[in-house]
């Protein structure tokens, strides 16, 4: 994505980059400490599951971006949310 970015918008990118560094390279170091978490939960237990709590992450962004970022939860934001919820559970409690 940031060789996109810098392809298609460079001055800006750069920019950003002096700017706003610090919570880049949070969101970065994030991202891979979260993949490693959930490679090692593979390790300990079913995959399926794994994925599916995995899953549970978009429900609690997308409550998140409504408290914080003040969006909007339409109807078909929350049939998905509803769908993944309804997912976990069937999971658990097969």
């Amino acid at each position: 994505l940031a060789l996109w970015a810098l392809a298609r918008r460079r001055p800006a990118t750069l920019a950003l980059l002096r700017t706003r560094w610090r919570p880049l390279l949070l969101a970065g170091a994030g991202t891979i400490v979260s993949y490693a978490l959930v490679l090692w939960a593979m390790t300990q237990a079913p995959v399926a599951l794994v994925a599916a709590l995995r899953e549970c992450s978009i429900v609690f962004a997308m409550l998140l971006s409504a408290l914080f970022l003040r969006e909007r939860l339409a109807p078909p934001r929350l049939a998905a949310a509803a769908l993944v919820l309804a997912g976990v559970v069937a999971l658990r409690m097969a």
